[in-house]
């Protein structure tokens, strides 16, 4: 075992020796001189249960920036992200009908993957688009490293182009990121064209998603695995406190219109009567709950510029008027105007 403390993020060491050989083949990575420097071997990465600490990922990653001064590799790398490696997730997108339904399950079903990302799926202007959020360990909203923002959007892109019979190419990118020192050529990242230091980091489609069809679409497989999806996120929540469970599946319904104690109820597969009883056990209640993570989000998609349509949608809010009446009670004063002292 690496000698890295346990409140460090960690990788598996599979994992991390998969990103080396990506990187030694497609780039001559001197990968035994950039081990040597962390103190490490391959002789015990190859340990069993060896874990590797993601600070020393973060190193690998900003090495290959400096050498290359180019975001191309992080697109290659982003290509070792398939739907086989997602497990039910990745069976749901394939047998989704359309590019914009298995859009729509990937966010809606990320927690099974890790709860650390939160990626909302939602339309705009121009079409649809997917913003990721990144969760501390605090679960406050907070923003990714530059190059981590990169890798997930590329994912989702080569998750999309697995399961359809061409590639498609999304309309742009919009990075919070400043832009880098390095020149890109017409202003586009692999030929997308990449907006920096913008108000979110989101990826763009356009209107076409919804008639690319899914190479392997089946509504009865996808009926299948969404359920059990849902048993797996209920397992997955099982472990932790009722009242972050519910926060979880408030977080993963918070594109829904009906974020309900009915409807998180059921998700959680307790009666409403139930799941309250036990809340009060905790010392607390779902309206409660649901107040603290509506809080918590409004303020964060604030501060990214989310429209305000959007972002009530995103709370489960039937309209504006709702939201705005709400956001005047938590804070005082109206979004617009917490915008401007903060």
């Amino acid at each position: 075992m690496t000698n890295v403390k346990k409140s460090v993020k960690q990788m598996p060491s599979q994992f991390f020796l998969i990103l080396l050989a990506f990187l030694k083949t497609e780039y001559k990575f001197d990968d035994e001189n950039f081990l040597k420097k962390q103190n490490l071997s391959y002789g015990l990465l190859f340990q069993k249960d060896c874990m590797i600490s993601m600070t020393i990922v973060r190193e690998l990653i900003v090495t290959m920036l400096h050498q290359e001064k180019d975001y191309t590799f992080l697109y290659k790398l982003a290509r070792l992200s398939t739907p086989s490696r997602l497990g039910i997730l990745g069976y749901i997108m394939i047998h989704s009908q359309d590019v914009y339904e298995a859009l729509n399950k990937l966010c809606k079903y990320y927690l099974l993957i890790g709860k650390s990302i939160k990626p909302v799926f939602t339309c705009c202007e121009s079409g649809y688009k997917i913003v990721i959020y990144n969760n501390d360990n605090k679960g406050d909203l907070i923003d990714f490293e530059e190059y981590k923002v990169l890798v997930h959007l590329f994912a989702i892109l080569h998750l999309i182009n697995h399961i359809i019979p061409m590639d498609i190419k999304p309309t742009q990118i919009h990075l919070s990121q400043e832009e880098p020192s390095f020149s890109l050529k017409n202003s586009s990242i692999v030929g997308i064209k990449t907006y920096f230091a913008q108000a979110e980091n989101a990826i763009y489609f356009d209107t076409s998603i919804k008639s690319i069809q899914t190479i392997s679409a089946n509504e009865q497989l996808l009926k299948i695995f969404e359920k059990e999806a849902e048993e797996t996120l209920e397992l997955k929540l099982s472990q932790s406190e009722l009242k972050e469970k519910v926060s979880n599946l408030i977080l993963v319904s918070s594109t829904d219109l009906d974020i309900s104690l009915d409807s998180i109820a059921k998700r959680a597969n307790l009666t409403p009567r139930v799941l309250q009883k036990r809340l009060k056990e905790e010392g607390t209640t779902f309206s409660k709950t649901l107040l603290e993570v509506r809080k918590k989000l409004s303020v964060y998609y604030l501060s990214r510029d989310m429209d305000l349509n959007t972002l009530a949608l995103n709370l489960g809010y039937i309209d504006l008027s709702s939201f705005f009446r709400a956001f005047k009670k938590w804070y005082g004063m109206t979004p617009s105007e917490y915008k401007k002292r903060v």
